[in-house]
């Protein structure tokens, strides 16, 4: 029961008792659990406190429900619940910033705070292990996009940076 297990979690921080980080991810529910246990590399950004920070969503994404709350929820930017939450700016440009790219394909400040707990609870984080996220190593551009051009420029492909498509 997720209830009992954050009701846990405040209990230990209450009485003072220092948590691993691992012991206070075991008592949150899925998605909380994510941005403390994943595994990040050794040159990853993240600190531990930047991964704490994601416990601030609790309460937003508890109260949060699509039928009930998303009117109220979605009068908000997502950049905004962010702020209010407490999520560090690292943990926002490191795991959350890409994660809205990809579901809702938005940023923060043009997504609602509805859209984006919707989409990381359906698409991503209703329970353990559902996503599992692997970063590049190494810049995108330089380990996908540069390698892809060359490919294409070898076959003939012209390729004009900084023009819009056009038919």
């Amino acid at each position: 029961n997720s209830n009992k297990s954050w009701k846990d979690a405040q209990s230990l921080l209450s009485l003072g008792k220092l948590l691993k980080i691992e012991e206070l991810a075991e008592l949150l529910p899925p998605p909380l659990d994510v941005a403390l246990l994943a595994d990040y590399g050794p040159s990853s950004k993240l600190t531990n406190v930047d991964r704490v920070s994601a416990v601030g969503l609790v309460g937003y994404w508890a109260d949060f429900d699509p039928e009930e709350s998303w009117e109220r929820y979605d009068a908000i930017s997502a950049q905004e619940l962010l702020d209010r939450a407490g999520v560090t700016k690292t943990l926002r440009e490191e795991l959350i910033d890409p994660l809205l790219h990809v579901l809702p394909m938005c940023p923060d400040y043009d997504c609602s705070a509805a859209a984006m707990l919707s989409c990381f609870h359906v698409f991503a984080l209703q329970s353990k292990g559902a996503f599992d996220v692997r970063w590049c190593r190494g810049s995108i551009a330089e380990k996908i996009f540069d390698p892809w051009q060359t490919q294409l420029q070898k076959r003939g492909v012209h390729i004009l940076g900084g023009s819009k498509l056009q038919s």
